[in-house]
């Protein structure tokens, strides 16, 4: 029956709908909602970086009320672009579309990391680490603590 039904062009229709809410491997542009190298790494959600890393000045000028609107309007602009919110079903072990919470949570968590890195890579944030300027600690004698067999920590 499904073979007939995907010949006759109905089933990719009902398919999509009836799974458009989850499925087994995320595209290149899905956005997929997690911690870690791997996620930040995947091609959607560099694009997303990207899109949080044009915005990130007008996102520090304006109030919370306006940072929710904007990481709502960023959610919304990829979407718009065929990108979707992924996040992983515990049950299943495939990917699920996110809910809008958790997209807009994503979206400002990202928005703070690259604010916080942002100030922490500013060059007054950097500190001259010539050799002259490392205070060096004194290394401690272990030869004696070799003879008695403590260690000297």
């Amino acid at each position: 029956m499904e073979e007939y039904l995907h010949k006759q062009g109905q089933i990719g229709g009902l398919y999509r709908q009836a799974c458009a809410d989850r499925t087994d491997y995320p595209f290149r542009r899905d956005i997929i909602l997690g911690r870690g190298k791997p996620y930040q790494e995947f091609p959607g959600n560099t694009l997303l970086a990207e899109a949080i890393r044009r915005r990130l000045e007008e996102y520090q000028t304006v109030d919370l009320f306006q940072k929710i609107c904007l990481s709502i309007e960023i959610a919304n602009e990829m979407k718009e672009n065929g990108s979707r919110f992924l996040s992983r079903d515990q049950e299943t072990g495939g990917w699920v579309d996110a809910d809008s919470k958790a997209i807009q949570e994503k979206i400002s968590s990202a928005f703070r990391t690259m604010k916080k890195r942002q100030t922490l890579n500013s060059p007054s944030q950097l500190h001259d680490e010539t050799p002259s300027s490392v205070e060096r600690l004194p290394v401690p004698d272990r030869s004696a603590s070799y003879a008695t067999g403590m260690m000297p920590w």
